[in-house]
């Protein structure tokens, strides 16, 4: 029996703050836990095992602007060191990287890092990976 796979598969991270805030951990310890780079790579094995052809992660919504700075700070770390560890991903696993949502009110070095590894990327088309950031 043949099963149907989607072609596109968006991942909405929801609850990070509440899971850590139950374990009595500050709210960051739930997004460190969730994106951190085993968790993600397991999530790019899976899919791509399962013959998903694109990934997103949504990882930081306009709405999210309305969170304490140091909670943003946190986040776009957290997005900096991702990037950097999905780079060497990426390039050895032929791995198409995009950004989507605003650029112009995310910090600058983020936005850098991304047009860096979206123009590394921009050849591969087996799997893709979108980063939603600053989309609503």
């Amino acid at each position: 029996m043949s099963r149907k796979v989607p072609n596109h598969l968006v991942i909405i991270p929801d609850g990070n703050r509440r899971w850590a805030k139950s374990k009595g951990l500050i709210a960051s310890e739930g997004h460190r836990k969730a994106g951190s780079y085993e968790h993600i790579k397991s999530l790019f094995n899976e899919v791509k095992s399962l013959g998903i052809k694109y990934l997103s992660f949504w990882g930081f919504s306009t709405e999210n602007w309305k969170r304490d700075e140091k909670e943003r700070e946190e986040l776009f770390g957290l997005v900096m060191k991702a990037i950097g560890e999905w780079r060497k991903e990426a390039l050895q696993n032929k791995i198409r990287f995009r950004h989507i949502g605003r650029k112009d009110r995310l910090p600058k070095d983020i936005l850098e890092n991304i047009a860096k590894l979206e123009d590394e990327t921009r050849e591969f088309s087996d799997f893709n990976v979108n980063l939603c950031l600053d989309y609503g």
